[in-house]
């Protein structure tokens, strides 16, 4: 999949250099991100848009052009044309809508970012008040 001109010679070498890479950008992100909550957040915004809206539009785009009772793979007849085209706009609705909900939820986590932290309160703090723990003596 990935340096497919090197061959079947160098598999072992490709293998240790993808791992290499993969482990070392994991442990660079694992140093840099003091807050894993922050990695999470944006992981998740991506990936669930990618899961529930991206995945899904890109196979049904695939079915469409399939013939109803035969899902193994036999192309649509030529008057299923309109059926195809109807099916097909509804999956690029689809995942046009997985693409912006997938932006804005990155572009959410992105600007929580840049917002100021209130301080922090104590537990035992009303709403909207700070009691500051008593001076010991």
């Amino acid at each position: 999949m990935l340096f497919p001109s090197w061959g079947l010679h160098h598999r072992r070498a490709r293998h240790i250099s993808i791992t290499l890479g993969v482990a070392s950008s994991t442990l660079l992100v694992a140093l840099v991100v003091p807050n894993i909550s922050v990695v999470f957040s944006l992981m998740g915004g991506t990936a669930s848009a990618y899961v529930c809206y991206i995945i899904p539009a890109a196979a049904a785009w695939t079915m469409a052009g399939r013939s109803p009772g035969h899902p193994i793979g036999i192309a649509a007849a030529a008057g299923d044309a309109a059926r195809v085209r109807r099916a097909r706009a509804g999956c690029a609705a689809l995942l046009l809508f997985g693409l912006v909900v997938g932006t804005l939820s990155t572009a959410t986590t992105i600007a929580e970012w840049f917002q100021p932290k209130p301080p922090p309160r104590g537990a035992c703090d009303g709403p909207g008040r700070f009691v500051s723990p008593p001076e010991a003596s």
